[in-house]
């Protein structure tokens, strides 16, 4: 029988907290008084530090990973970011300890990696360039938080009831920024706020197509998330354990993965669009028999419907992408076009990105520096590309330039290793609870087509999106953990 959906006061108190954060976040920007964006600053530790005190470490989650699609500050690693861990700071100094954690869902390779990586970041910043020793100090501290995030998020005991509480925060605040997108392409509501933004007038439109970019501010960005959200969510949907978990979640998802697919489109990214029927297909594959019928038939209803509706009146264009893909001619598309970005737009950057590899000594890179203006000097400047990119749209040339060659070890090695350990734990436990299992399945798939669109974008670009992916990645390491803890504590019984 599906579980009775009801939305408890701690849910009501949840949301109101993630609404009262996003509202001081956005009075920390510096067009308001220092003295404003101080006791906003301040507030926003004493929120993170009462549920820190109380080892309400799953809101913490909730509110950091929600807060995060926001870009308020990313100097010193993103104010809320910082807000957080100083507020995990203040509790360590007066407790002295972090009660409510665990130990870490990272294996001991990993863990080894998380601080290469670190190490890493400190030797490129203060070997790799010529910047002052604050703007040094300030990029390490940004890389520090970061990694401590993701470190923290490793820690955190999850429940069953905490996964389900995630991706239904998660689901509902994406049809907030669902809301903002469509907004940002027809302008029905005429307001421009920190938290309900207006696309910037500097955004270059390709064919002037207006391209959404929703609250991370990066229709590139957006356009992966939402792809992503779709491919985590699809084995729960097909599968029937949604439903069977609670039947007004299962709807939430369809609505979810209804509207992440019209957000596709809003962005007008084409990478994001042709790789999600092949991800689909691929969670089909692995799923199996496991595929209810009824299910899919369900989803086909449900999209037919929208398609309608969108006949109807016009909703979004969905010829954008051809409008977008006319100079690419498919007879003579190859895998050294692929390669080399001719084929995705990415020729010229490219083509720089491969100059600096190959002067770069390979051991030491250039560090990684939050405020666009830093980053640009030491990675881009002016005379070297004269364009507008702000990064090397390729995660496999950006981390070897960025942090050398080990550098881009760890990354792959962190990705790649939570990736095959999601898709073993999948596997090896083909008779417990399925609910975990699709979240798993979904998790790893993501990963797995995330790590492949990251050879045209970049997820470290922007701070707050690098944040959003660590601690995604945290959580497709503990659900694993709780399904083989969870079926141990099964085969006892």
């Amino acid at each position: 029988m599906p579980e009775k959906d009801s939305i408890t006061t701690s849910g009501w108190g949840l949301f109101l907290n993630v609404g009262l954060l996003i509202l001081l976040g956005s009075l920390t920007y510096s067009v308001y008084p220092v003295v404003v964006n101080m006791v906003a600053l301040i507030s926003l530790i004493a929120l993170f530090y009462y549920n820190i005190s109380n080892e309400n470490h799953v809101s913490v989650y909730i509110q950091l990973l929600i807060c995060n699609f926001f870009i308020f500050g990313a100097k010193f690693g993103g104010n809320y970011n910082l807000a957080m861990i100083l507020a995990l700071t203040l509790h360590f100094i007066a407790k002295g300890y972090i009660g409510g954690l665990r130990r870490s869902s990272f294996t001991g390779v990993q863990q080894y990696m998380l601080l290469l990586w670190w190490l890493l970041q400190v030797l490129s910043v203060f070997s790799g360039n010529s910047f002052p020793l604050l703007s040094k100090l300030n990029a390490v501290l940004a890389f520090t938080i970061v990694i401590s995030i993701f470190y923290f998020s490793s820690k955190i005991e999850f429940s069953i009831q905490d996964i389900f509480r995630i991706l239904k925060a998660i689901m509902i605040f994406f049809l907030y920024m669902f809301l903002v997108a469509l907004n940002q392409r027809y302008v029905f509501i005429n307001l421009d706020t920190p938290f309900f933004p207006l696309n910037a007038e500097s955004i270059d439109y390709d064919l002037g197509i207006i391209r959404s970019t929703s609250t991370l501010g990066n229709f590139e960005a957006f356009a992966e998330f939402s792809f992503s959200l779709i491919v985590i969510l699809i084995p729960g949907v097909v599968s029937g354990s949604f439903k069977r978990r609670n039947r007004n979640f299962y709807l939430l998802s369809l609505l979810t993965v209804l509207f992440a697919l019209v957000s596709i489109v809003l962005t007008a990214t084409r990478s994001s669009m042709f790789l999600l029927p092949i991800a689909v297909l691929a969670a089909m594959f692995l799923m199996g028999r496991r595929i209810k019928l009824r299910a899919i038939f369900q989803l086909l209803f449900a999209s037919i419907i929208l398609l309608g509706l969108n006949l109807a009146f016009d909703i979004v264009n969905f010829s954008v992408f051809v409008e977008r893909s006319q100079d690419i001619e498919m007879d003579k598309l190859t895998v050294e076009k692929l390669i080399s970005g001719q084929a995705m737009n990415r020729g010229e950057v490219f083509s720089y990105a491969l100059e600096q590899v190959k002067e770069s000594n390979g051991i030491i890179g250039r560090g990684y520096f939050t405020p666009i203006d830093e980053y640009r000097k030491v990675h881009f400047p002016m005379d070297n590309i004269d364009d507008n990119i702000a990064d090397y749209h390729n995660i496999f040339l950006s981390s070897y330039v960025l942090w050398g060659a080990l550098g881009s070890i760890c990354i792959i090695y962190l990705f790649s290793s939570s990736i095959m350990r999601g898709l073993k734990t999948y596997y090896s436990f083909s008779d417990k609870d399925d609910f975990l299992r699709d979240v798993v399945l979904g998790l790893s798939l993501m990963f797995g087509f995330f790590i492949i669109n990251q050879l045209k974008i970049q997820f470290i670009r922007d701070v707050n999106y690098f944040v959003i992916i660590v601690l995604l990645l945290g959580l497709l390491l503990n659900t694993a953990n709780l399904l083989i803890s969870s079926s141990k504590n099964l085969s006892y019984q």
